[in-house]
């Protein structure tokens, strides 16, 4: 089995992993999913201390925007691509943002996701997580038997649900995604990112992100130059036992008041999970159970 990371490299993984003597894995990943979810949700209270003078906002300022053009590169293997989201208040406490992404790496990819959330600015957001990604998916036939069993399949969808919570103290922010996924990838997922805003303007985050298909870390920054300004530049780096990659670029705010990065984050739109959705799913090469994906050979 293989999976796409955010450079458009193909990177191979044992495949079978839901076969005899790897149900550790399930039940692992399915117990950091179920601890995360529980920890947003119980910890949430204690958000109240973090800023009191956030008290009387909103969940969502006001309709507002994102869009954000991005690449990345690792050992000469690229990736590009444009995402965007838009979120609207409904009422007070609640919010609702759909996010849209589209790009290449090697073969195109693109994704659809939905948020729906409560969040007190002064405490933090729970709510429920939906997408769906796709590389390529249906550009050819599923399955190709090439010869001698070795197989090959070009692209793969994956659709998740699951919720999602952040947790605001003074300049920290624990955020937190779980649930399962289904298509090309079968079982649980989890999430957990510490955030610092070194200034209003400067957040630094590193996390931690866990399936049945292995553990990955990551570390970010994004930088608005200007204080009030609409555009930021952004840039992560992930690190798995099998490599490293990296990918950044440019994210413009689009909306009627001008903020602070903290107050972007914390009082109009969350994150748009959808590059994180795309790097964990199957790409090029998904080996059928029992089998494993050498280079040059395949599927054996």
């Amino acid at each position: 089995m293989v999976a796409l990371h955010a450079s458009g490299r193909i990177l191979a993984f044992p495949c079978g992993i839901f076969g005899t003597g790897n149900q550790v894995h399930i039940r692992n990943s399915l117990m950091l999913s179920t601890s995360l979810a529980a920890l947003l949700v119980a910890a949430a209270p204690l958000g109240a201390l973090a800023d009191p003078n956030y008290s009387s906002l909103p969940a969502v300022s006001g309709l507002n925007g994102k869009i954000a053009v991005f690449g990345g590169d690792v050992e000469d293997e690229g990736m590009g691509g444009v995402m965007g989201s838009v979120t609207a208040p409904i009422g007070e406490r609640f919010g609702l943002q759909i996010d849209g992404m589209a790009g290449s790496a090697d073969d195109s990819f693109f994704g659809v996701a939905g948020h729906l959330f409560w969040r007190d600015p002064a405490v933090g957001l729970v709510g429920l997580y939906g997408s769906y990604a796709s590389w390529d998916y249906h550009s050819t036939s599923p399955a190709i038997v090439i010869s001698n069993g070795v197989f090959d399949t070009t692209g793969a969808e994956v659709s998740r649900i699951g919720i999602e919570g952040q947790l605001y103290l003074d300049r920290f922010s624990l955020e937190g995604i779980a649930g399962i996924h289904s298509g090309d990838l079968e079982g649980s997922f989890g999430k957990a990112t510490l955030a610092f805003y070194a200034t209003d303007n400067l957040r630094f985050d590193v996390s931690v992100a866990g399936s049945d298909y292995g553990t990955i870390s990551s570390a970010g920054v994004e930088w608005m130059p200007e204080a009030g300004s609409a555009i930021s530049l952004f840039a992560d780096g992930t690190f798995s036992s099998d490599d490293q990659r990296v990918f950044g670029g440019v994210k413009f705010y689009l909306s009627g008041e001008q903020k602070s990065l903290i107050r972007r984050h914390r009082e109009d739109d969350p994150d748009n999970e959808l590059p994180f959705d795309l790097f964990q799913i199957v790409g090029n090469e998904h080996c059928p159970a029992g089998t494993n994906f050498y280079p040059y050979d395949g599927c054996l």
